[in-house]
């Protein structure tokens, strides 16, 4: 019997778009409403994110509604549940706890309703935060990954987190160590012992000045700052991440993914956008305490050339939880420092634009960024804060 599906993004054919279906455990049939509000969190949750704003238009989701015939997650063991989600041993510093599910049920029921799926997560109507990243693999589809969230309060930055890891096979970055901790480090994209600059996985985004191992307090003026972290995969020595903190470090709705982690996130993502241009901008908090002028990165994420970028800044107003562009060019004191008027980006190659504040006791709390090319027009809301 085909299950009931809600689709809550849908960005194309799904035989072209990259497929991610949520599933319920311990939903009731009376708690399926409960579960679907928990599936849109998860769609806002991952369009909110830097760069996803434009990376959305690659992906689809689904949600089947498959009710459990008990409520909630097991202690230890399964409840009657379709996928027998239950909580097992404590993890990440006590933050949260591993939630083990029926990888092959799951993975057998995703084969027989979508085929084309590409990442799934089985959302768990539990009563503690937790999460897995999917480590079971579908034997005859082994790039595809199920991973698990407990939708309880402040559920987001778990999901995207093992979403990482299902999705876009990105490692842990916990500098926490652990026993037998996993020796496959060079396996990840975001994890390296590697200390030589011109070997390490990342050295495209490191800047020539920065220096290797790069020291904490350059992460704290900086949290965005590609480098060469002491302190990964479940290690405090010996293996380094690309930037102080990450979603893959950090469970923080603050905290988003690092650029090392957005470019495999990218390069999975890029064949879905076929022959359709795509332009995509890394906004994220800007503090002015940090930098004078902050700037931002904007990238070709699509496969075809984008062409004619130009951009305008605006002040921008907060009016019921919605950023609105003010009518007045804010050119006075709020300036976006575009050095290339009428640029083309190739797929892949990326460009930088500088912000600039003429009083920090007057810069606007919000900006708006206008990138108007033949991709569309991109807009880019910032927090500005002091």
């Amino acid at each position: 019997m085909e299950l009931r599906r809600e689709t809550l993004l849908n960005s194309g054919a799904d035989n072209a778009m990259y497929n991610i279906v949520l599933l319920p455990d311990g939903y009731t049939e009376l708690e399926l409403p409960q579960y679907i509000k928990h599936c849109w969190e998860f769609v806002r949750g991952l369009s909110e994110l830097p760069w996803f704003s434009t990376l959305q238009n690659a992906i689809n989701i689904h949600a089947l509604l498959i009710p459990s015939a008990q409520s909630g997650a097991g202690e230890g063991d399964a409840r009657d549940t379709p996928f027998g989600a239950h909580y097992g041993e404590m993890i990440e510093g006590g933050v949260k706890r591993l939630i083990e599910i029926n990888d092959q049920r799951a993975i057998q029921i995703l084969e027989q309703e979508l085929s084309q799926w590409n990442a799934a997560m089985v959302v768990v109507n539990g009563h503690q935060m937790g999460g897995s990243g999917g480590t079971k693999r579908n034997q005859s589809s082994p790039n595809k990954r199920v991973a698990a969230a407990a939708a309880v309060a402040n559920w987001l930055p778990v999901a995207m987190h093992e979403l990482g890891h299902s999705a876009f096979g990105l490692a842990d970055e916990y500098d926490s160590a652990i026993p037998d901790a996993p020796d496959n480090i060079e396996d990840y994209p975001n994890v390296t012992a590697e200390v030589r600059r011109e070997r390490i996985k990342w050295r495209r985004f490191i800047e020539a000045d920065t220096p290797l191992p790069t020291p904490l307090d350059l992460g704290f003026a900086d949290r965005m700052l590609v480098g060469l972290f002491e302190g990964a995969f479940y290690r405090t020595h010996g293996v380094f991440r690309p930037t102080r903190i990450c979603a893959m470090s950090t469970l923080s709705k603050t905290i988003p993914f690092c650029r090392v982690c957005m470019q495999r996130i990218i390069d999975t993502l890029r064949p879905h956008f076929s022959s359709r241009p795509a332009l995509a901008c890394d906004a994220h908090l800007l503090s002015t305490a940090y930098r004078l002028s902050p700037r931002l990165e904007l990238c070709n994420v699509g496969n075809v050339p984008v062409k004619n970028i130009e951009v305008r800044a605006f002040e921008a107003e907060l009016d019921q939880d919605k950023l609105l562009k003010s009518d007045v060019k804010a050119d006075k004191r709020f300036k976006a420092l575009f050095k290339s008027p009428h640029a083309s980006l190739q797929s892949d190659e990326r460009l930088f634009v500088d912000l600039q504040f003429a009083d920090l006791n007057s810069s606007p709390d919000y900006g708006c960024l206008t990138f108007y090319s033949d991709a569309g027009e991109l807009d880019v809301f910032l927090e500005v804060w002091a």
